[in-house]
């Protein structure tokens, strides 16, 4: 919570600066518009100027080409009439050409041709006789359709690639005005490159002629314009494309350097043209107005923060004086008086002090008399709370006296009418056996009766404890089924069950789960006359989720709200046609809560009802397992101090696993999840021996046994580590077959290498170790054995030898220069051919040193996790045993 002087500072904050704040914002965002729109207005009309002058300059050449032409036509000497003939003389024409071309510098080369598209004169002279018929603009001068100059695609001239050019044609008429030939001109583009270099904006600026096929015309790099480069690729070009002139934000393909550009199009070549500069560059030239805007901003903000906390400590005094009064007030001074300073206070304000200091006043005068009766309401109270305490107590008494008295005369009729039902005492006729079979059934109703109060007690007093284990639904089911299936057949009602795919198992106390199963289909069966009753049970996150749906007479709404309560039934009248005490569903659902699941149901009068509740999966149930379940978990058989096994794993599956091989050779055993539990376990129980998880969520099993050895009371128990060591772990998840630590011991290398190949008579083993040393002793070794053996002394050669040959075996170093052991196993595995060849590791490689120190004296013997055999298992235990047993006789 915060105080007022902080809201109200925050709200002057932001009335004052989030005006501030917006202003600037909208100034620089203005900023930013005005120069994009002043894109428009200067580098867009650039590219249309830069383009008209482009289209200025090709209609000047092509005025001169038309008055060439112009002149040819009307010069008698030159031959036109005989323009087509084979026997035409171009030597007069030729003259006329020349004078042209010397008059004209822009033209590389002019030439006059005839219908058949053949230079028939030019200049300079060695053009003639070229046959240009295939060229485009040649096809376009001389269709009598298309009248007026004609302009090729931009071309390199010939001899000199540095140079653009384009060819523009006109046509040749007679003086009957009909078509006998074509004037060309080649006209250099270099006046290009010239007007689009005085055409750059800015000191990064370019300007950029390309034809309509996007090839460089003119260009600020020389190397693009020589090489005509393609730029139809970029993002300017593709945007041009479609329209005549308009605005581009691109990155330039030169340095991918994003710019703005205005772009236009060259009238009738359709050339574009584009004026850009870098976007880096234009946004420099905002960078003054914005940091003057920021500075101005800056200044307002911190002159708003100033006013605004300046306002609230004026505002907030008052009500802090206010208070300070009140927490006077409330520690018990009536007596000093609210002054609240005339400087710093409206008359609102001092008028609530003087009726504050009032309201002091009469409040002196009730504490007292408030003091005197709360003095007497507690002593009531606590009177109240010895008589309920008492009443408590003599509940439980008499419910554990009721419960002696009752069951016990409960035994006798149910055991001695069983008798006479089963006939040892002689035959009955068949009245006799309905009398003794009912005499029966009430009893087993009556004790039925008194176990759901007794369960109901133990719950409400917190004294009822669950044995969470490993529950498979569909056994539990079926188990229960056996007995009350007789039940249902006497009604003519079906049972089915369906159990959803990939079902888990619950963790659950069995018997508790059974009795809650049994009760939702007790009542289905009692409230059901015909149909089918289901039972189906289907994975739900990290709960499994099981329902009893049955067809019966249903339930209300009004009736489904309080079902679930105590000594509550569906209405009266249910309660007299079908009986009982209402207790059955409130047991059900405080049982299903102990698990950490809900129940509800779904029902309707007429239509049947579905109770659904929910119980932990097996491995959500152990995940959830935290601070919260703290309590040693003990088994009925723990038996007295001394005589016991300490079990001590977080897994629970584990647990009951070496629980039941100990169990099964005489033992009695205790068990503990945690650290803490494992503990306090030992000092109560004092066992005979311990075996302990290294890897434990709240501590692990090194601390423990480091607080085992510092008491006295528990430094003799032996102790049993049952784990897997971290360096082993690493070396089984690639994938290898065994482990052996260096240096090593020779019956211990044929043990291992026996339990992986039976007999090592003409078995091929590849030794792969870089000390020659090593593979030289364990190459002795097993050729004492009969086993045919080759060596590598490096990764890659052994996976060398492997493609050649599998071998039967491999005995592998896991620290080698180049490829290391783990990844040769690696690469084994991941090679068909090669995954079932076995590996066995023959390493120097050493436990950390807290392992090391934290088991030497502390352990007397280990056993790797994953490996748990009942025989093995036993086997240990025995032998220490046998030794904890000749350490007391010598002491």
């Amino acid at each position: 919570m915060h105080s007022l002087r902080w809201y109200i500072s925050v709200g002057f904050l932001m009335v004052g600066v989030g005006p501030l704040v917006f202003f600037g914002a909208q100034r620089i965002s203005a900023l930013f518009t005005t120069q994009n729109s002043s894109i428009q207005q200067k580098h867009e009309p650039m590219a249309e100027s830069l383009a008209q002058a482009i289209y200025g300059y090709l209609l000047d050449q092509t005025s001169a080409l038309q008055s060439t032409a112009s002149q040819i036509e009307s010069d008698n000497d030159s031959g036109i009439p005989h323009l087509n003939d084979a026997s035409f003389n171009p030597a007069h024409m030729n003259q006329e050409l020349a004078a042209a071309h010397s008059a004209q510098p822009a033209l590389l080369q002019l030439y006059v041709g005839n219908l058949a598209g053949r230079a028939v004169a030019a200049a300079p002279p060695a053009g003639v006789g070229v046959d240009y018929a295939d060229w485009n603009y040649v096809k376009d001068v001389l269709n009598p359709g298309r009248s007026g100059p004609k302009y090729s695609d931009v071309l390199r001239s010939q001899g000199d690639s540095s140079v653009a050019a384009v060819v523009i044609a006109v046509p040749i008429l007679d003086t009957g005005r009909h078509l006998v030939g074509f004037l060309a001109g080649t006209v250099n583009l270099s006046e290009v490159q010239r007007l689009s270099t005085y055409s750059r904006i800015g000191v990064n600026g370019q300007a950029v002629v390309v034809d309509r096929r996007g090839r460089v015309i003119a260009h600020p790099r020389d190397d693009w314009r020589l090489e005509a480069k393609d730029l139809s690729s970029s993002a300017i070009f593709q945007q041009s494309l479609g329209q005549e002139t308009g605005v581009s934000w691109y990155t330039d393909p030169d340095g991918n350097v994003p710019r703005a550009a205005g772009f236009a199009t060259v009238p009738v070549v359709a050339w574009k043209v584009w004026v850009s500069q870098p976007v880096a560059e234009l946004r420099s030239e905002l960078t003054p107005l914005i940091q003057s805007t920021v500075e101005w901003l800056v200044v307002a903000i911190v002159l708003a923060l100033v006013l605004g906390f300046l306002g609230a400590a004026w505002i907030t005094r008052p009500v802090d004086e206010l208070n300070r009064a009140a927490s006077r007030i409330a520690s018990g001074d009536f007596v000093t008086p609210l002054k609240v300073r005339e400087q710093f206070a409206a008359k609102e304000l001092r008028a609530l002090a003087h009726t504050f200091n009032q309201m002091a006043h009469r409040l002196s005068g009730a504490y007292q008399t408030l003091e005197e009766k709360v003095s007497q309401r507690t002593s009531e109270l606590q009177a109240a709370n010895q008589e309920l305490e008492r009443a408590n107590k003599l509940k439980s008494e008499f419910l554990a006296n009721v419960s002696h008295e009752l069951r016990t005369p409960l035994s006798a009729i149910i055991g001695f009418s069983q008798i006479l039902l089963d006939g040892i005492d002689g035959p009955v006729n068949e009245d006799q056996h309905q009398d003794i079979l009912q005499v029966n059934k009430s009893g087993q109703s009556l004790l039925a009766l008194i176990n759901q109060i007794l369960d109901l007690s133990k719950i409400e007093a917190g004294k009822m404890d669950l044995s969470l284990e490993r529950v498979e639904l569909p056994s539990l089911v079926t188990s229960m089924l056996e007995s009350m299936s007789p039940l249902a057949q006497e009604k003519g009602l079906r049972i089915d069950t369906r159990f959803g795919p990939g079902l888990p198992a619950v963790e659950a106390d069995a018997a508790r789960l059974k009795q809650i199963l049994i009760n939702l289909l007790s009542n289905a069966v009692k409230f059901t006359e015909r149909g089918h009753i289901e039972i189906s049970a289907q994975p739900s996150g990290r709960m499994v989720r099981i329902a009893v749906k049955d067809t019966g007479i249903g339930i209300s709404s009004e009736s489904q709200r309080v079902i679930f309560d105590e000594f509550v039934q569906g209405d009266g009248s249910s309660t007299r046609r079908h009986g009982g005490t209402g207790l059955g569903l409130s047991i059900v659902r405080k049982l299903v809560e102990m698990h950490g699941g809900a129940i509800t149901v779904i029902s309707e009068p007429g239509l049947g009802s579905t109770f659904t509740f929910t119980v932990p999966a097996w491995a959500a149930g152990q995940a959830a397992a935290g601070p919260a379940q703290r309590r040693p978990l003990r088994r009925p058989n723990q038996g007295l101090p001394g005589t016991v096994i300490l079990v001590v794993d977080d897994d629970t599956s584990v647990r009951q696993l070496i629980c039941r091989h100990l169990e099964q050779e005489g033992w009695k055993t205790v068990q503990a999840s945690n650290a803490a539990d494992a503990l306090q376990l030992a000092r109560e129980s004092r066992p005979m021996l311990i075996t302990l998880d290294i890897m434990m969520p709240d501590a692990s099993g090194w601390w423990v046994l480091e607080k085992l050895k510092e008491d006295p009371q528990t430094a003799g128990i032996p102790v049993l580590v049952v784990t897997i060591v971290e360096d082993q772990r690493l070396v089984f998840a690639l994938g290898a077959s065994d482990y052996l630590g260096k240096p090593y011991d020779r019956s211990a290398l044929i043990a291992k290498i026996h339990r992986l190949l039976p007999t090592l008579a003409g078995k091929r083993v590849l030794v792969v170790d870089d000390d020659p040393e090593a593979r030289t002793m364990l190459s002795k070794i097993l050729k004492e054995e009969q086993a045919e053996v080759i060596a590598a002394a490096s990764g890659d050669e052994g996976m060398a030898l492997i493609a050649q040959s599998p071998p039967d075996l491999v005995l592998l170093d896991l620290m080698m220069p180049g490829m290391s052991g783990f990844e040769m196993v690696a690469r084994l595995r991941a090679q068909p051919a090669a995954v079932a060849i076995p590996v066995m590791i023959v390493s120097a490689k050493e436990l950390t040193a807290e392992d090391v120190l934290t088991l030497n004296g502390h352990i007397q013997r280990f056993v790797a996790k994953g490996t748990i055999e009942p025989e093995g298992l036993t086997n240990a235990v025995r032998q220490m045993l046998g030794q904890s047993k000749s350490q007391g006789a010598a002491a």
